[in-house]
C-alpha cells in the first residue's frame, strides 16, 4: 500500500443568509483540516491561523472526494475534552460516522479557531 499525504478541507460554515462561506477569513467557523498527524507544528499553527480546526483522525478515511463531511457542535468540542468528536460522512444517500479528535489547544489558538483566522482574531481583540 502507498502512502498519500493529503491536505482536506472541509466546509463546515454557512453565512447568515444560508449560503455556504468560501473564504477563510469569514467570522464563523467554515473550513476543517483532517489528518492522520501534522508533518510540523508550523503547519498545524498555520492551519490554526487561517481559521481551520486541526482534525485528526486515527483510523483510515472512510470519505471520497465530493462527499460531505457534517462536524455538528465544533464550538462546544473546542471547549470541550477534544478527545472524541463524532463527524457524518454523507456521500449521496449514505451518510457514515467517523470519529474525529483535536490535539491540545491554547486558549488562545481556540480563540484565533473561533474568529474564523488570526487576522479576525487580532482584529476583535483591538476593538476594530
Amino acid at each position: 500500500m502507498n502512502e498519500i499525504f493529503a491536505d482536506l478541507h472541509v466546509h463546515i460554515g454557512r453565512s447568515e443568509q444560508g449560503k455556504p462561506i468560501k473564504i477563510t477569513a469569514a467570522r464563523s467557523l467554515n473550513f476543517a483540516n483532517i489528518a492522520k498527524e501534522y508533518a510540523t507544528k508550523r503547519y498545524r499553527s498555520n492551519v490554526m491561523n487561517w481559521g481551520m480546526v486541526p482534525f485528526l483522525m486515527d483510523e483510515e478515511p472512510q470519505f471520497e472526494v465530493d462527499d460531505y463531511i457534517y462536524v455538528p457542535g465544533i464550538r462546544a468540542a473546542l471547549d470541550g475534552t477534544m478527545e472524541h468528536i463524532p463527524a457524518y460522512v454523507i456521500s449521496g444517500d449514505v451518510v457514515k460516522v467517523i470519529d474525529l479528535r483535536i490535539a491540545e489547544m491554547t486558549n488562545e489558538e481556540k480563540a484565533i479557531v473561533k474568529a474564523g483566522c488570526l487576522i479576525n482574531y487580532n482584529r476583535n481583540r483591538k476593538g476594530l
